[in-house]
């Protein structure tokens, strides 16, 4: 086990609020885009997979930056979360210092809520790009892209319940609205991709 990711369990495991759910959900999504570069990389110069070389090259590039993107993710989730709780420290004693919180916790909540919408898109992007390499990938790898599958799934559920838990404690109605539109939009994309992909890899022989 590599030191870093021991590390960041040790961190996960302490008793801090960041990294949590968030970053964690992040990380799931960057796993799942290894995988997925992994089996691409599987593929890719194998003449048994001539006729898939050009479309398996294309997402294993999206799949290579996608892997980035979610690692970035996972470090402004913990950012955005701990803004929040610094928010949330602010001295409430006076009517002024109370509107001054209020206003400084609803700001870091709305912070706090763009993260992981932007990590439901990126797991909508990786569900189709798992969806297009079914069937064109070396199939010893099958079981693979189904963990992929799998770790994609876990993002972007664990994206899903941080979005539904901040949007109820922020008071704009007109963000919260437009906010839980588009998670509903990402997660009715990615969930049947994600879906078919299991399903195939469930028919696969041995």
């Amino acid at each position: 086990m590599t030191t870093g990711l021991e590390a960041y369990l040790d961190n996960l495991a302490s008793g801090r609020p960041t990294p949590g759910g968030g970053s964690a959900s992040a990380v799931s999504a960057g796993l799942g885009a290894a995988l997925l570069a992994m089996v691409c990389r599987l593929t890719v110069g194998r003449h048994r997979y001539e006729a898939y070389q050009e479309e398996v090259a294309a997402v294993l590039a999206q799949a290579d930056r996608a892997r980035g993107e979610a690692l970035s993710l996972a470090d402004e989730d913990s950012r955005a979360y701990q803004a929040v709780v610094d928010a949330l420290a602010l001295p409430k004693g006076g009517e002024e210092e109370r509107r001054a919180r209020t206003a400084r916790v609803q700001e870091a909540l709305k912070g706090a809520t763009a993260v992981p919408l932007r990590l439901m898109g990126l797991a909508a992007e990786l569900a189709s790009l798992l969806e297009r390499a079914q069937g064109k990938v070396n199939p010893t790898a099958a079981g693979d892209l189904a963990v992929g599958s799998l770790l994609v799934r876990a993002a972007l559920e664990g994206a899903w319940v941080n979005v539904g838990a901040n949007l109820g404690l922020i008071a704009d109605g007109a963000y919260v609205a437009e906010t839980r539109a588009r998670a509903q939009d990402l997660a009715g994309e990615a969930r049947p991709a994600l879906e078919r992909v299991l399903q195939a890899a469930a028919r696969a022989p041995g």
